[in-house]
């Protein structure tokens, strides 16, 4: 699940770097700042939001998946991600109602980012471990992955 989170997650930044840079947003009264994002924002900036929900949701799906798995460092650095997640998307939100105005929101939502690659990359990297009652075992006649008497 790792895996797919960082290419969404270079794509995510990418995509925040050119709304920053290239466009104008829009200084609405509308009292909800979110919805005139897609009725009246740039496709950049919509396609910014909606993988943002979606890196949420495959946050919170590897840490729901870590728990499950029961290992307690796993766990621990899936936390950590969907914490760094989830500042980017809130810290994100916030900026959108402060009329992109505060630019603190917009680097804490950076540094959520920074923290999520660094976080997914590494658990991206480890591959599948497995635990020693999970690993085959050496019998006279080879390798065995079946219980006794079955």
């Amino acid at each position: 699940m790792s895996r797919i989170m960082m290419p969404l997650l270079i794509v995510q930044f990418l995509l925040g770097m050119f709304a920053n840079l290239f466009i104008t947003f829009s200084i609405s009264t509308d009292p909800n700042p979110l919805a005139v994002v897609f009725t009246g924002g740039s496709p950049a900036l919509m396609v910014h939001v909606l993988i943002a929900v979606v890196l949420l949701m495959l946050a919170l799906q590897v840490l729901v998946t870590a728990a499950f798995i029961n290992r307690r460092p796993v766990v621990g650095v899936a936390s950590a991600g969907f914490a760094s997640i989830a500042l980017s998307f809130f810290t994100g939100i916030a900026f959108v109602y402060s009329g992109y105005e505060n630019d603190s929101l917009s680097y804490l939502m950076a540094v959520g980012f920074l923290f999520g690659l660094i976080i997914y990359g590494s658990l991206a990297g480890r591959g599948e471990k497995t635990t020693p009652a999970e690993r085959p075992t050496k019998t006279e006649t080879g390798t065995s992955n079946t219980i006794p008497g079955l």
